[in-house]
């Protein structure tokens, strides 16, 4: 090994507590990082697989007769898988209070159901009973109701005992939230349960079917679109709603991009901290060591490669940190996707682990120390062996900025001294500062989101819908 490396592996190992701190600083980076890109990749290619494994409509069409444009929609231009279908609010009833809920006829080509009662099957060929329901598992979970049970449905003012067949999961509503209020999810207020056809033609009668779900093998945007234009040109057709336009596409999009810009954005923090740690600690190494460096150029050594050994210092410390943060990255990076699969109600269809993102992760740590070993170590080229061989100078004094005021005239002697020491090291207190900063804007972060969501509720229940009840009659006399 060259005697250059050998001073560099020294000069760690006498600092070993402060590279360590920079190694968990960066290993902690890396981690957030490999751990929620691996996951969003993950729920978001999971999230793809499951729409077009289920199905997912592309179109829900309110008709004027349902019959008429059923045929109508078979006779476009288009192959369209098309399937009719009920559509009603009701209210499960509990024995202290009720909820409110949604109740669909079950649908075998389009939106197909995933049951969580038998794991990996798709509800596309179950018959259900007249006196049978599947419900849906984020109200399940919140009502702690199981298959087997029995529930009390209320729809058109008459009360329905039904046993739960089983608890499913539905690509429509992976983001399940109210129509009524809109805001964010309440699974224990509002669920969505699935009865027979022939259990909504004795609750409504032989005209409750009032939903057409349209599917296209199309996925281009422009195609889609075409398709839409053709639909709404058809008489029997009231109004169409494209899957963008729903709440629950729209909340999963959202939040897949929302968790995608934190994952790029939230290591940076960190990183830029380590980064400032680093370039400090590159400038005071290189004032502490400017007789060694001193001696290196007389002897030969030019400022490139004095100035690489402190950089390779800093890759060093970057890579290792980087390695690590892979490590530990990969291993949490699956449970954040089993989680998320659990908070957006879908189930885990795909896991893959993408090496892509591991040789970013490497180029960002291995980038973010080797800026801050330059910034650290540029002194070495102003440095002359003459010059650098004899101590160094004190700077020569003057008076700092705030010498004239009242409020430094009082100050002790030792507090004068700290005041001097800041004006005359700008650069440095300014990146301490600014890491400081950085710190404690991610510790308040958190707290004024809450205050924020609180806000809102407030506005939107306290100000905006002023309303205690919302009472839908059956008749109207």
């Amino acid at each position: 090994m060259k005697k250059i490396n050998k001073k560099m592996l020294r000069s760690i190992k006498e600092h070993k507590g402060q590279y360590i701190a920079l190694l968990l600083l960066i290993s902690i980076g890396i981690t957030i990082y490999l751990s929620f890109v691996m996951a969003v990749y993950n729920l978001s290619d999971t999230v793809d697989k499951y729409y077009v494994e289920h199905g997912l409509a592309d179109f829900y069409v309110t008709p004027v007769d349902i019959d008429k444009a059923v045929a109508e929609l078979r006779q476009t231009n288009y192959s369209l898988d098309i399937e009719a279908r009920g559509k009603y609010k009701g209210n499960i009833i509990f024995e202290n209070d009720q909820a409110k809920a949604g109740i669909i006829s079950l649908t075998k080509q389009v939106n197909i159901l995933y049951s969580q009662t038998d794991k990996n099957r798709l509800v596309d060929t179950y018959e259900l009973g007249e006196d049978e329901v599947l419900v849906i598992e984020t109200f399940a979970n919140a009502r702690n109701i199981k298959a087997g049970d029995t529930i009390n449905l209320k729809l058109s003012g008459e009360q329905y005992k039904l046993r739960v067949a089983g608890i499913v999961l539905s690509p429509e509503f992976i983001y399940l939230v109210s129509e009524d209020t809109p805001l964010l999810p309440m699974p224990a207020e509002y669920g969505m349960v699935y009865v027979s056809e022939a259990f909504l033609y004795k609750a409504i009668g032989k005209d409750f079917m009032n939903e057409i779900l349209v599917k296209s093998s199309l996925i281009e945007k422009e195609q889609l679109k075409a398709i839409e234009n053709e639909i709404k040109d058809i008489n029997e057709v009231l109004y169409i709603t494209s899957k963008e336009e729903t709440i629950s596409y729209t909340g999963t999009e959202e939040e897949i991009r929302g968790e995608k810009a934190m994952a790029e954005s939230l290591p940076v923090v960190f990183l830029f901290i380590a980064a400032i740690i680093m370039a400090v600690l590159m400038a005071r190494k290189v004032e502490g060591e400017r007789t060694e460096i001193g001696v290196m150029k007389a002897l030969g050594y030019s400022n490139a490669k004095i100035m690489w050994t402190y950089i390779k210092t800093t890759v060093l410390v970057g890579a290792i940190g980087a390695i690590t943060g892979m490590i530990l990255g990969g291993a949490v990076s699956y449970q954040f996707t089993r989680l998320y699969t659990k908070i957006f109600s879908i189930p885990l269809l795909s896991y893959k682990f993408e090496g892509k993102y591991l040789l970013q992760a490497l180029i960002l740590s291995v980038l973010f120390s080797g800026i801050a070993g330059i910034f650290g170590a540029r002194k070495i080229l102003r440095l002359m062996p003459q010059e650098s061989m004899r101590p160094k100078p004190p700077k020569k004094g003057k008076r700092i900025l705030i010498e004239g005021l009242m409020l430094y005239q009082k100050m002790k002697f030792s507090n004068k001294l700290v005041a001097r020491n800041i004006f005359r090291q700008k650069g440095r207190v300014l990146l301490i500062l600014l890491g400081v900063a950085i710190s404690f804007a991610m510790l308040l972060t958190p707290f004024a989101f809450y205050n924020l969501i609180n806000s809102m509720f407030v506005k939107q229940y306290e100000e905006i819908k002023v309303i205690d009840h919302d009472i839908k009659l059956k008749k109207l006399y």
